[in-house]
């Protein structure tokens, strides 16, 4: 068996007029809902990404990938491929479980906590927010609905592995304070 490789240009120029190609050929704007929210997820998978990188456990690196998956498939879903791709029922409760496992190395929360502490929990907490920012922009969508609780639960991922970033690295939690009292 004879494979050919073909070598394609990373600049297509395609682009250059500010239009883009989504799942089946058709040509959108670049500030297309579609375009912006697909954005938004890479650039949560982007971060994802760094945080995997900055933490060196094997079965959270793990849950990162799987995540990062999960968000390339709904990126291909909203772009327009409707074939099966991702169970997301499924894959909510697998990331309840293992926001679940997390919690217990965390002591219970009664306040609410200011991101930052170690570089690592920062860099969840940014990514968190990243998270957020796709959920805000998933619900205006009743064909994406169907990703919000899914989305939700990695935002409550990310929170808690934050928490227990900060206490693998014994730094402490900044309790928020409400001033105006």
């Amino acid at each position: 068996m004879l494979l050919l490789l073909v070598y394609m240009s990373i600049y297509t120029r395609t682009g250059d007029e500010g239009n883009t190609s989504i799942y089946g050929g058709k040509k959108v704007r670049k500030d297309d809902y579609v375009i912006e929210m697909n954005g938004v997820l890479d650039e949560a998978s982007a971060y994802l990404g760094y945080c995997g990188s900055m933490i060196h456990e094997k079965k959270i690196n793990d849950q990162i990938i799987l995540m990062q998956h999960a968000l390339y498939a709904i990126s291909a879903q909203i772009a327009g491929n409707h074939t099966h791709i991702i169970d997301i029922a499924k894959e909510t409760k697998d990331i309840e479980k293992h926001i679940d496992e997390i919690e217990k190395k965390v002591p219970e929360l009664h306040n609410f906590i200011l991101p930052g502490g170690s570089k690592e929990s920062a860099i969840v907490h940014i990514t968190r927010t990243i998270i957020r920012k796709s959920e805000r922009k998933m619900v205006g969508k009743t064909s994406w609905k169907v990703y919000v609780p899914y989305i939700n639960r990695i935002s409550d991922y990310l929170f808690v592995l934050a928490r227990y970033m900060n206490k693998k690295k014994k730094v402490k939690e900044t309790v928020w304070k409400n001033r105006t009292k």
